[in-house]
């Protein structure tokens, strides 16, 4: 394991909840790179690497569809943990849309969530990556009458729609 399998929920992981390494090995590895002074620890069982810089630089040697994979692999394993829904989407905004129904449900909850706390920029985000996975059929207008809302309680102009 190296630096790079921390990436998998951009700068923050669970050693060995990605369920591609097995626990005893990630908490191991987790060990060395923070005795290392590559990660550091932000809570009892979350990791971070210790310089966005390093962040940065292992990031970029993971190609671009390869993060995206691993976007929307973290955004699973987040709302299993019932992450906020605001954690939850970060990860499907980086995760590349498959038509995925689920993908479209978590965007709209973190929209409806964003917009109750008055932060409807973060809700149009939200919800036009909503409306690029794409939605089915039968909710497209529903996510595009949303996205739609959010964006004028911003005066945001829709072209491209």
């Amino acid at each position: 394991m190296s630096a790079r399998t921390s990436t998998f929920t951009a700068t923050e992981w669970s050693p060995g909840r990605n369920g591609a390494v097995p626990i005893a090995v990630a908490a191991t590895e987790s060990d060395r790179l923070r005795g290392n002074g590559i990660l550091c620890a932000i809570a009892t069982t979350t990791t971070a690497f210790l310089h966005p810089l390093v962040a940065t630089a292992v990031r970029q040697e993971i190609p671009a569809s390869t993060r995206a994979v691993m976007h929307g692999r973290a955004a699973r394993l987040l709302a299993a943990a019932d992450a906020p829904t605001a954690q939850v989407a970060a990860q499907l905004l980086a995760a590349a849309p498959t038509g995925d129904a689920w993908v479209v449900h978590q965007l709209r909850r973190a929209a409806h969530d964003a917009l109750a706390a008055g932060v409807a920029d973060t809700a149009t985000s939200y919800l036009r990556r909503a409306a690029e996975e794409p939605p089915e059929p039968a909710l497209r207008g529903q996510v595009h009458h949303e996205w739609g809302m959010a964006a004028a309680l911003l005066d945001v102009s829709l072209r491209g729609v």
